[in-house]
């Protein structure tokens, strides 16, 4: 028994510090992103939002891979369920599920639902790829 309360303590221990590495990384990033897109989802998700976020990823690697990787865009998938995301959910999707886009502007965020042009195209990855990089190249040309 005690031996498995140490192996506890141990792998809570390990949890904690892995987490608050990856907070720190994230701080440490000190490029500012011109855009953020966001896909807010459930802890349990169906198919289809799971889609969503399978090809918001594609989407970026494929058609803005220059701007991910110097940082202009950052893609983040946001569970809204986990209680260190309740304000971002909250202030950007109103704490529901979705793709959305945030720029960065110096009078303040636009922020833009791109949740149309998502859910529209689902079942087109082409459509779908082609809808939301339209979206993105809209805002990132402003």
């Amino acid at each position: 028994m005690k031996n498995f309360l140490i192996l506890c303590t141990i792998v809570f221990v390990s949890l904690l510090a892995s987490s608050e590495s990856i907070l720190a990384q994230k701080k440490s990033n000190n490029v500012d992103p011109e855009i953020d897109v966001y896909y807010f989802h459930r802890t349990i998700r169906c198919m289809t939002c799971k889609k969503v976020e399978e090809l918001a990823t594609k989407t970026l690697q494929e058609n803005f891979a220059n701007e991910t990787s110097k940082g202009t865009i950052r893609f983040t998938p946001v569970n809204v369920e986990e209680e260190i995301n309740f304000e971002l959910a909250e202030k950007i999707s109103g704490g529901n599920n979705g793709l959305f886009l945030v720029k960065h502007l110096k009078t303040g965020d636009q922020i833009i639902d791109l949740n149309d042009a998502a859910y529209d195209n689902i079942r087109d990855e082409a459509k779908f790829k082609e809808a939301v990089s339209a979206k993105i190249r809209e805002h990132l040309q402003k």
